[in-house]
């Protein structure tokens, strides 16, 4: 069977920060063929889409999402982790690091051995890696996650959650200060893999030597970790002082205020913010209320919360994290949307086939207006979401 053809023209290409008006897109199968002027695309061929003059960018990079539509990536079963994959798909976010909180650790064993088979044989669109967040994280700082399932960094342990993901993208969130917690540290980078910081009481010391030592991220910056005093620097200070490191952001105005947000955007430039949603299943759920081992959480003043307040992830897209982002900085879409293609694609070692629209390159494509409304998602090629009325306009 002859491999499938599209043309999408009349968009707004964003390449390197800037919008190339009145562009073309073309694909072949999975992979783009051609992303440019009109003047240099191959005669018309397939299936055409007229964008309209909106953005056309290469789909978003969420490298840390725990769910949607009423599932989370913890107990899903395949048809599960399918239907979170589409319903962030249809806010333009084509590949998901399926993430998986601190549970019991035969639940965590079978979510990361599901989620591998799945990424490796293409079974669930648009979940490219898998992020594992704890157990090996602090109690002091551990949020939502319950205690009970925490553990010490044990290297056996480690090895025991991610025999399920071989040959998988991955990103492994840890306290970097616990005893033993650099020996993970050095495991997870010798698999090619992704240390990140989080749910951490790191000192500025403790932070900038997990830094030295391999640590190449930290998770949703100023939530769950040593903060900001002014006598006592911790993560978050070491994080915006280290240009070693990138650092996730929860850009829904709820978990880090606009002017904090402003004030890391500032620090860490163009390239060492990670845009990320942190979503959960109550995105896209009918029920405002939900349970997550045996705790009740409700969607409150638009981010999920346990009866204390405490948040339990957020309800956020990656393109109201988009809007946000560049309302804080007074950035155009095409200036600030490298948060959440480029940057996140070079960061998890995936920037030879994602993050940029270029011949060879995964047909992962967001179309998006001003406010980053997504009109249009396509997956290797394959069209996943079309806002009603966009193609019988179009």
């Amino acid at each position: 069977m002859a491999e499938s053809t599209l043309t999408i023209r009349n968009g707004r290409l964003i390449r390197n920060g800037v919008a190339q008006a009145d562009s073309v897109v073309c694909v072949r199968g999975r992979v783009v063929t051609y992303a440019g002027p009109p003047g240099g695309a191959p005669p018309p061929s397939g299936r055409a889409i007229d964008a309209g003059g909106r953005y056309v960018c290469p789909g978003f990079i969420d490298l840390h999402v725990h769910g949607a539509a009423g599932c989370d990536f913890l107990s899903a079963d395949p048809a599960g982790v399918r239907n979170i994959a589409a319903a962030h798909a249809r806010r333009g976010s084509t590949a998901l690091f399926a993430t998986v909180r601190s549970a019991a650790p035969e639940e965590m064993r079978r979510a990361v051995s599901l989620l591998g088979q799945l990424i490796r044989s293409g079974g669930a669109p648009g979940v490219v890696g898998i992020h594992l967040e704890g157990p090996f994280i602090n109690p002091a700082r551990a949020g939502v996650h319950p205690l009970r399932w925490l553990r010490a960094p044990d290297l056996a342990a480690l090895d025991a959650l991610l025999e399920g993901a071989e040959g998988c993208p991955l990103i492994v969130t840890l306290a970097p200060e616990l005893p033993g917690a650099m020996r993970l540290v050095e495991a997870v980078a010798a698999r090619g893999a992704v240390p990140a910081a989080g749910h951490s009481d790191a000192t500025f010391d403790e932070a900038c030597a997990a830094f030295s030592g391999g640590v190449r991220l930290v998770t949703h910056l100023f939530n769950a970790m040593s903060g900001m005093h002014h006598r006592r620097p911790g993560l978050a200070a070491a994080a915006l002082a280290d240009g070693r490191v990138a650092a996730e952001l929860v850009a829904d105005g709820v978990h880090v205020h606009p002017e904090m947000a402003k004030m890391a955007f500032r620090q860490k430039g163009g390239d060492g913010i990670v845009l990320v949603t942190d979503s959960m299943q109550a995105l896209d759920a009918e029920a405002e209320i939900f349970s997550i081992d045996g705790e009740v959480f409700s969607v409150r003043n638009g981010a999920p919360v346990r009866d204390d307040g405490t948040l339990c992830g957020s309800v956020l897209t990656m393109g109201g994290a988009l809007r946000n982002a560049a309302r804080w900085t007074g950035k155009r879409p095409e200036e600030i949307a490298a948060l959440a293609t480029t940057v996140p694609a070079r960061l998890a070692g995936l920037a030879d086939r994602k993050g940029a629209l270029l011949p060879g390159m995964d047909a992962d494509i967001a179309i998006f207006d001003e406010r980053f409304d997504v009109q249009a998602a396509f997956v290797g090629g394959a069209l996943v979401y079309a806002a009603a009325g966009f193609e019988a306009a179009h």
